[in-house]
């Protein structure tokens, strides 16, 4: 086979993903074949082809040995080969080195493949080049750097007019701006990129670009858009047979199952990675399918699944001498030992990651673990020293953060901080971080809504397609699943079925609202974790207790749970449900403790006429309105500790509903905001 043929199977081989049949073959033709000063520039080719094999199942230490190789060759023999390939194997040594933190010498090499390039006659390879640079500007945190190299590898990607290589400049910058926070900045740049692979008709780019934009609306918080751009990615995978690919949408689909907290469903996606990779060979990839794998059995405290899944995959990385990953299963591991206390051990595995970090000036990754070092200490109930301790660490994750602009990481830092001061009766610092923490959370939260619009209409196009086929990707498995959580059964159904505009008015409900008595003041002597932790495992009493009675849950608004009965599904005995319902209620907050600490509740019910439909084009809400709402809203906030108040038409409901006067105390005439006087009662227990 002469050589134009041999070069035209081999690209072949990529097209259709065989990356370890072209390893093998690419291998055996080096290990065979004759070389001399004829053939010099064919041979580095060959190691070229080596090299991408290995590079597209992210194997960094199959790529470590070949660039070792390479490096070889063009010592004894950088004269003899031409521009352009001693160019493209600089290019390809450079990547080794700046993944393995060794910034000095991958610059030098880039800067020796620039020097060699003419960028009139190769544009893409000096684009290529550029891109590289950029990429370890990237790692190193500095962002104005990466992003001039990033718009240089566009302006000589635009001078080749090769539409593929320009959309992958415009994924990069995307991948930017998304780490800055700057979501909707990082979408247009991800639009953009795909407009240009679309007139490429470069599929595989096309399904990078989704897998990257689902993963900034999952930031978002907007998981029905993420689902759906993962979905035409997944599409697209199937269709190419772009396996690779298709485990990291699994992967990022089993993300948002596991944000969602079913760690079931998002093992199940896992596992569907886990077998794809190792199908292909990828054992690297199969390593960081463990690590999903063991963060959600950690999550479930299946502690003893988790950790045998971080132990295989430090096996894997521990095998293969990446240093990097092994890292992030030291840290898992070492969160592992925080949850069961063990915190000689964890606080042993933390800073074993910290001063690897530190030692290869990645001063961004060090602000995950400088957090986790700061949690540790938190949790120690000596107070004051060990206290301090944990702020220590805390403003030292922040200042990392800061400098790398990090804003989510910010955020949670904020809200840790404020949470640690308060316990140290610092409160004016308590204040002053919660007070940052809610300004980031309104400027990226406040553009988004702010450019939402702009968004939308710059990007016609695209919204259109989703908007229309959103409800039919709905019906797939998963994405079902997930709309009959986030809706009321009888409305998700509905939907399913086409009708896209939901908009119900009932004659005669029971609305119920209930908060919490001081939880400003509960709150300040909780972590931000701890706290949550106590919300999510109070108001799952109430849903459970929902489900018991037929009562359906609205929303929760911090310390506040709202609820309905009689829409979307009608029932003739809604009040009396409801009045079930609240005495359930009561009786499970006496017994309920936040932290050994007994508190007390408000309950307000109201019935009477409301209008009841779905809000949103992709973040759907089921919500009520009307009077009857804002009466029952009232009738809390004026209502009895561990009491259930009551309006008089909600009293004359139910009463006809149990063929019998309740037993109430009467309150006279209630003064309701915006309402006036009301006659009001307190409804008794049983």
């Amino acid at each position: 086979m002469i050589i134009q043929e041999k070069e035209s199977y081999f690209r072949q081989l990529i097209a259709e993903y065989k990356f370890t049949q072209l390893a093998d073959e690419v291998s055996e033709l080096l290990n065979t074949t004759h070389w001399d000063a004829h053939n010099l520039d064919w041979r580095m080719q060959c190691f070229q082809f080596y090299f991408e094999a290995y590079q597209k199942v992210a194997d960094s230490k199959n790529m470590a040995r070949i660039a070792v190789q390479m490096q070889d060759i063009i010592e004894v023999h950088d004269s003899e080969i031409s521009s352009e390939m001693l160019s493209k194997t600089l290019i390809s040594i450079a990547t080794v080195k700046i993944s393995q933190y060794e910034f000095t010498e991958g610059k030098q090499y880039i800067g020796k493949a620039i020097g060699l390039i003419d960028p009139e006659q190769f544009p893409d390879l000096a684009g290529k080049a550029y891109i590289l640079l950029g990429s370890m500007y990237y790692n190193q945190g500095e962002y104005e750097k990466a992003e001039k190299e990033y718009e240089l590898s566009l302006k000589h990607f635009i001078k080749s007019n090769n539409p593929g290589n320009i959309g992958t400049s415009y994924v990069y910058l995307g991948m930017m701006k998304f780490e800055l926070g700057n979501y909707e900045d990082s979408l247009k740049q991800y639009r953009m990129g795909e407009l240009f692979c679309i007139e490429a008709d470069n599929q595989a780019s096309l399904s990078s670009i989704y897998n990257n934009a689902g993963n900034v609306y999952k930031e978002l918080g907007d998981f029905s858009s993420a689902l759906t751009s993962y979905q035409k990615g997944l599409d697209i995978c199937s269709k190419i047979n772009r396996k690779s690919t298709m485990a990291t949408l699994f992967i990022n689909m089993g993300n948002i199952q596991f944000s969602l907290e079913y760690y079931e469903n998002a093992n199940e996606y896992f596992e569907q990675a886990t077998k794809i990779h190792n199908e292909l060979g990828n054992e690297s990839l199969v390593g960081h399918c463990y690590l999903h794998l063991g963060s959600s059995y950690f999550m479930m405290r299946d502690y003893e699944k988790a950790e045998l899944h971080y132990n295989l995959a430090l096996k894997i990385f521990s095998e293969k001498d990446d240093e990097v990953n092994m890292m992030s299963c030291y840290q898992s591991i070492g969160e592992l030992h925080l949850a069961r206390t063990e915190y000689e051990q964890a606080f042993e595995y933390f800073t074993k990651v910290l001063d690897f970090f530190t030692s290869k000036h990645q001063y961004s990754q060090r602000i995950n673990i400088l957090y986790n070092l700061g949690l540790l200490f938190a949790e120690f109930r000596e107070a004051d020293p060990k206290k301090e301790k944990a702020l220590d660490y805390l403003q030292k994750a922040m200042e990392a953060a800061s400098k790398e602009q990090k804003k989510m990481d910010m955020m949670r830092i904020y809200k840790t901080l404020s949470g640690l001061y308060a316990e140290l009766s610092s409160w004016e610092n308590a204040y002053k971080a919660y007070d940052q923490y809610h300004l980031l959370n309104d400027e990226i939260v406040g553009n988004t809504v702010r450019n939402q619009a702009e968004i939308i209409d710059r990007n016609r196009r695209l919204a259109e397609y989703e908007k229309m086929h959103q409800i039919e990707k709905a019906a797939a498995a998963e994405q079902k699943k997930l709309l009959i959580n986030l809706l009321p059964h009888e409305i998700a159904e509905r939907m399913l079925k086409g009708e896209h505009r939901i908009a119900d008015e009932e004659e005669s409900v029971s609305i119920f609202f209930s908060d919490i008595i001081g939880f400003t003041a509960i709150a300040k002597n909780y972590s931000p974790a701890n706290l949550l932790s106590e919300l999510d495992e109070y108001f799952s009493i109430y849903d459970t207790l929902a489900s018991k009675h037929g009562i359906e849950k609205i929303k929760t608004i911090g310390d506040a749970y709202m609820a309905v009965c009689g829409i979307p599904k009608k029932v003739e005995d809604h009040a009396l449900r409801m009045a079930n319902f609240a005495k359930d209620i009561v009786k499970a907050t006496k017994e309920f403790t936040f932290n050994g600490h007994h508190i007390e509740i408000r309950i307000g019910i109201h019935s009477g006429p409301v209008i009841a439909g779905v809000i949103g084009l992709q973040k759907f809400a089921y919500d009520l309105w009307g009077d009857a709402v804002n009466i029952a809203s009232r009738l809390e906030s004026t209502g009895k500790p561990n009491a259930i108040h009551i309006s008089n038409d909600f009293l004359v409901s139910l009463a006809k509903q149990m063929g019998e006067q309740p037993a109430t105390v009467s309150m006279g005439e209630t003064m309701l905001k915006n309402r006036g006087a009301m006659q009001t009662f307190l409804l008794q227990m049983d």
